[in-house]
């Protein structure tokens, strides 16, 4: 097929999976993917994972990484399947790793390695590691206030600073 008919395709994949139409994504994804496209690997991941595959979606991100070992973006939807799956450990060295990608050859948008940084500390909320996830936040926060006071991102963090202001009162109270 002609590189601009498979980007086409790749293009109404994703367009059908964010309308929600997962399962007619999901098939046209699968076919792409037979040919070894890592775009098409990538689409299918996210979609089989929003549809609560998490086995699948973690066996085709580790499918799209054997095409594309460098990709941060790829080793942050792995990291997303695995903190689903409740593996909070692998999903932080596959942010980690993801992370030192970034730093190694960094992006022209330097807010990238902001989020892998919030996603990092999403993972220690959900592993329990309250004081280094809001170490993150506190520095994100710092950061997005003065660089994107209007950002979902901003409220994603301060939302998560606010919960653990809340669990951490709830502790003292209950002692």
């Amino acid at each position: 097929a002609h590189p601009t008919d498979r980007d086409a395709a790749v293009d109404y994949a994703r367009a059908l999976a964010w309308n929600g139409d997962f399962g007619q994504a999901e098939k046209m994804f699968t076919q792409l993917s037979r040919t070894g496209d890592a775009d098409a690997q990538e689409g299918l991941a996210r979609v089989v994972a929003w549809r609560g595959d998490l086995d699948r979606s973690e066996q085709t991100w580790r499918r799209v990484l054997e095409l594309r070992p460098q990709d941060p973006e790829a080793l942050t939807g792995l990291a997303q399947t695995l903190r689903w799956e409740g593996r909070q450990s692998d999903a932080e060295r596959a942010l980690r790793r993801a992370i030192r990608l970034v730093e190694i050859a960094p992006p022209q948008d330097d807010s990238v390695n902001q989020l892998l940084n919030l996603r990092l500390a999403q993972v220690y909320l959900d592993a329990g590691r309250h004081k280094e996830a809001k170490a993150l936040l506190l520095e994100l926060q710092r950061i997005w206030e003065q660089t994107r006071p209007a950002s979902v991102e901003l409220a994603i963090a301060l939302d998560h600073l606010a919960w653990l202001d809340v669990l951490r009162s709830n502790f003292v109270s209950a002692e």
